[in-house]
């Protein structure tokens, strides 16, 4: 992370190259019907060599996947390409919804290649290369293309730059384009993440998902929605020293050189809130969670299924106050917590004191698998200051240098 505060976003300019996880060819003579009544975006009048940009929905309206559409100049042919969906996926997707229509779906052998560019006044595509508005980037275009075409393209780039992975991500964080299935998924409704605005045609026919959206269109509005969290000031260079430590990345993978640095905390009498979610939204992170706390000697750690939603509260966490329940959206649960114990009666939250963790004896871990509590929709203070005061009771925390829920900002973690 440390490696972003270096990149000044507004005069980004270079290239970055990638591979698209799904390159799919639909073929047929029902294709563009097919498509336009399973996409959430309209597909009318694409023109060949165009391609635009939508949602793959559940019929609850939830975000399966993301991609591209794009018509091909040969007939009835389109290509559906997407940056981080698996091909499987959308396959799967579709071909659930093939009865008697005249389509078939295939992914060639030979991969796409993409290049996204981002700066002002890009290079001209050559001859045979897609070009796409990108979502990778907040003001770029993606350029498609196979192997012929690489030659074509190197020399197109010319002395362009190409520009490191964590600035190409940076940019896209700095203008608010969520990555699917990252960070809107299975588990999150398009207007959570803002993309109903490019991603969603209102005016087009019935396809999957469709009622949810006209609903949530005409009358509704939903309870939660992704945020953008910035910090001020570099980084810390290590973490010995600071009282608590909360880390509210719900659904983001946790690196060895991470949790290591964790490790390192915990064992010189460190406090740590770790935040999950459920098995659906968090199916990397989630595992990750169970894995670092096994590791710290909590016993045989092992995640459940979804919380029921609203809980009671085991009497040893009312700390501060007597607050008795709390109430979860969408939550995960431990399946076993080792050592350690259950905060709520489904445990969609588990502690473990001091003395409870076999290698970082003096170290104290809290882990929620709910972003929800957190959020102005479902905000629980109470909880959130008792969860506080265990982690300040356990290493006798007192004073003025106790964190207060306010502290929290309640959009952490979007």
């Amino acid at each position: 992370m440390s490696i972003l505060k270096h990149i000044n976003i507004s005069t980004l300019r270079g290239f970055s190259r990638w591979k698209p996880a799904a390159w799919l060819r639909v073929t047929g003579a029902d294709a563009a019907a097919f498509l336009q009544g399973q996409f959430s975006q309209d597909l009318r009048g694409l023109a060949a060599g165009e391609g635009r940009y939508g949602l793959w929905l559940t019929v609850k309206g939830k975000v399966l996947a993301d991609s591209f559409v794009l018509r091909s100049v040969a007939q009835g042919e389109f290509w559906i390409v997407s940056y981080s969906v698996a091909a499987e996926v959308i396959r799967a997707r579709l071909e659930a919804f093939i009865i008697a229509d005249d389509v078939s779906l295939d992914s060639p052998e030979s991969a796409a290649l993409a290049v996204t560019i981002v700066g002002d006044s890009p290079p001209s595509a050559p001859a045979g290369v897609s070009v796409l508005r990108s979502r990778r980037v907040g003001r770029g275009v993606d350029w498609l293309f196979s192997e012929r075409e690489v030659a074509a393209v190197e020399a197109a780039l010319g002395d362009w730059p190409e520009l490191p992975s964590a600035a190409v991500e940076a940019d896209r964080i700095a203008a608010g384009r969520p990555a699917v299935p990252r960070d809107i998924g299975p588990d999150e409704l398009p207007q959570e993440g803002g993309l109903e605005v490019d991603a969603v045609a209102f005016n087009k026919g019935c396809y999957l998902g469709q009622e949810v959206m006209a609903r949530l269109h005409a009358m509704g509005r939903v309870r939660r929605r992704l945020l953008r969290v910035r910090g001020v000031g570099a980084l810390p260079a290590s973490l010995a020293g600071y009282d608590q430590i909360w880390d509210l990345g719900y659904n983001s993978a946790m690196s060895g050189a991470y949790t290591g640095a964790l490790t390192s905390y915990l064992q010189g009498g460190g406090t740590l809130f770790l935040m999950g979610e459920n098995p659906g939204a968090a199916p990397t992170r989630d595992p990750q969670i169970a894995s670092f706390l096994t590791g710290l000697g909590a016993g045989s750690v092992t995640m459940g299924g979804y919380g029921p939603g609203a809980e009671t509260i085991a009497s040893q966490f009312l700390v501060n106050n007597p607050t008795s329940s709390v109430t979860f959206a969408g939550s995960g649960t431990f399946a076993t917590v080792g050592n350690g114990a259950c905060i709520t009666s489904a445990c969609t939250a588990a502690a473990w004191g001091v003395g409870t963790l076999g290698n970082a004896a003096t170290g104290t871990v809290i882990s929620v698998l709910d972003i929800n509590f957190l959020t102005n929709g479902y905000l629980a203070p109470a909880f959130t200051d008792n969860l506080i005061a265990y982690l300040a009771q356990q290493q006798q925390i007192g004073g003025g240098g106790t964190p207060q829920p306010t502290d929290i900002d309640s959009s952490a973690g979007s």
